[in-house]
């Protein structure tokens, strides 16, 4: 009778695992194809797995090993570099040793009342200081990045061979995102005006415009593959509209070898953060006697440097620490065609009047020549500058 039973129990469930069998969804996926499916979701994974089986050899698990631990190394690093940035701690914490007190003390204050852009219209001195991603940023974001810029300035000079006169330069800008991809489109309008008392001088009148494309791959871990690549069509004049120059530019900024970071100075009281690009230009000259010049092709080096004070928070001069900032700036472009040579100086000491910066008083000697116009410039100034 147990046996008969038995039997009758393992027909029943054969008849039930065979009807669960026709009344189940067929299924399209074996476990080992769905495993892999899964595993493929991760874009490392994928490209180590060259034959598609799901499967990695020993030396690939390193390299994926490999991967996952850079990936995170920068999330700390990044960490760490905004808590340094952002208080003037170390900034190289490798070299140096945080404890939770530290970074407790070092986080910074909270930006309420910080102004962002209305309608997210940039002001800055230079095409070069406006961030192609500045709509994208929280507030604290936008706050830590807001004291490294260079300000719209509105300055007073006196010199012997230009008189007395008063200088305007900046440019306005609004940076549109309309891709997911990291590129940025700036539309921009640049201006330069000088005017001078002096009979005789050779004043400055620039107006630029600008459409520019911008493209950025910060989100690789390997500094050596991060850069920033812009390119820009511009149209000049003068502020009467009775010249007409048009030019093609672009710039490569990379970030390996500590680049776009501040450093310590070795023992000094001292941080600086340094930036070298390559730019490059093609355009039709000013349609202007004097300067005489062309079609136009140049190519060179542009250099920047930065020195803030870093005193230590005890020191009864740390107040200085987020009020100064020198920065000197320097280009060279070496003619390829008909032109000429451009070379322009640009050094400046600035003190932050407010807790953003929005607002700085600026010291500043210029030397050279002002691009497109090619108006020679040789001046001490005093004046204002607003960012925003």
């Amino acid at each position: 009778m147990n046996g008969l039973v038995k039997g009758s129990q393992r027909g029943s469930i054969l008849l039930l695992s065979l009807g669960l069998a026709v009344a189940a969804p067929p299924s399209d996926l074996s476990w080992e194809e769905l495993k892999t499916q899964i595993r493929h979701e991760d874009p490392h994974f994928k490209a180590l797995d060259s034959d598609g089986d799901g499967k990695l050899t020993d030396k690939q698990k390193i390299a994926y090993a490999d991967q996952k631990l850079a990936e995170l190394d920068k999330k700390v690093s990044d960490r760490a570099l905004d808590v340094a940035q952002q208080a003037g701690a170390l900034s190289h914490p490798e070299n140096g040793r945080y404890t939770s007190e530290d970074i407790e003390k070092s986080k910074p204050p909270s930006p309420k009342g910080i102004s962002r852009p209305l309608w997210g219209v940039q002001v800055t001195r230079k095409f070069d200081d406006v961030d192609p991603w500045l709509n994208d940023l929280n507030d604290k974001e936008y706050a830590a990045r807001l004291s490294s810029k260079d300000p719209a300035t509105i300055s007073y000079f006196d010199s012997n061979d230009k008189g007395r006169g008063i200088q305007a330069q900046g440019v306005i800008a609004r940076a549109f995102m309309p891709w997911k991809a990291p590129v940025s489109f700036v539309p921009a309008i640049e201006f330069d005006r000088l005017s001078s008392d002096k009979d005789g001088v050779a004043e400055v009148d620039s107006l630029r415009f600008r459409a520019a494309l911008a493209y950025n791959t910060y989100d690789q871990p390997d500094p050596w593959k991060q850069f920033l690549f812009s390119a820009s069509a511009l149209y000049g004049t003068n502020f009467d509209f009775d010249r007409s120059a048009w030019q093609l530019e672009s710039d490569l900024t990379g970030y390996m070898l500590g680049q776009g970071v501040f450093m310590d100075v070795g023992p000094l009281p001292l941080r600086m953060r340094y930036q070298v690009s390559l730019h490059g230009e093609y355009g039709d000259g000013l349609d202007d006697a004097k300067l005489k010049e062309t079609d136009f092709a140049r190519l060179g080096p542009r250099a920047s440097l930065d020195l803030v004070p870093s005193f230590d928070e005890s020191s009864p001069v740390s107040w200085l620490n987020s009020r100064l900032h020198f920065s000197t700036k320097y280009s060279y472009y070496f003619n390829l065609g008909d032109g000429f040579d451009y070379e322009l100086l640009n050094t400046s000491l600035n003190w932050r009047l407010d807790q953003w910066g929005h607002a700085k008083l600026k010291l500043e000697y210029q030397y050279g020549y002002i691009p497109l116009t090619g108006t020679k410039t040789d001046t001490v100034s005093f004046g204002i500058g607003i960012i925003f």
